[in-house]
This record gives structure tokens, sequence and C-alpha cells, in this order.
């Protein structure tokens, strides 16, 4: 099965940020990824497609517990293609020892908002 990875704007600024706390976190993030090829239910799901995944930042020395979270988005599974492809959007990230939990009804927002975004992306795509 193949992987399309897309990320929100706001997962964008929040690993900005995170990231100049803890410069391994680049590394951690593709390792995260290429764990999330292997297993695609990978963390614990949150419904609605939404997944809080444990993230490792090998800088932070801490270990998984006391790491960063991961919230991800399966947006589309295409199945009867050439080969299946699932396209998932990371759609936050934030360090656990700043936020002990999400707020579902943000991240229910910022899923919306990032599907509306692409959808009109689509669209733009289609039109000639």
């Amino acid at each position: 099965m193949k992987f399309k990875f897309f990320v929100a704007p706001e997962f964008k600024k929040e690993f900005k940020a995170l990231y100049k706390k803890y410069k391994s976190l680049k590394k951690d993030f593709k390792n995260l990824q290429e764990e999330f090829k292997n297993n695609p239910n990978l963390g614990k799901s949150l419904g609605n497609g939404l997944r809080k995944i444990r993230l490792n930042i090998t800088s932070k020395s801490e270990g998984k517990s006391g790491g960063a979270r991961v919230i991800s988005h399966e947006l589309i599974f295409d199945v009867g293609t050439v080969e299946e492809t699932k396209s998932v959007a990371f759609i936050s990230i934030y360090d656990k020892s700043e936020y002990e939990t999400v707020d579902l009804d943000i991240i229910k927002k910022t899923v919306k908002a990032f599907r509306e975004t692409q959808a009109s992306e689509e669209k733009d795509k289609t039109n000639l």
C-alpha cells in the first residue's frame, strides 16, 4: 500500500515552534512516517478518522510518554486503483509536557478547514 502525507497549516506552525526547541524533531517525524507505513493503525483512535500518535523526541530524552503527540486524519483510501493509496493529513503536533490533552472541537474545526482547502485546490486543478 502507498501513502500520501499532507500537513495542515496549523501543523506547520506547531512543528516549526517545536523544532526550535528540539533539533531531532525532523528526523523523529520522518521515522514516525515510516512507522506509520508499517502500521497504519498506529496510535489511539479518536473517532472520525482521527488518531493520536505518540512521538518520541530523541533530543528530549524522555521517551514516547514524555515526547510529542501528533494528531492525524485519514483523508482518502483509494481502493480499486493500480495500487491502493491511503492519504493521511497531519493536523496538529504538541509537546506532551505543555498540553495534557487535546481539544477535539478545535481539531475537528482544523480538519474541516483543511478539507475545504484541499477540495478547493482540487477544484482549481480541474478548471481549465
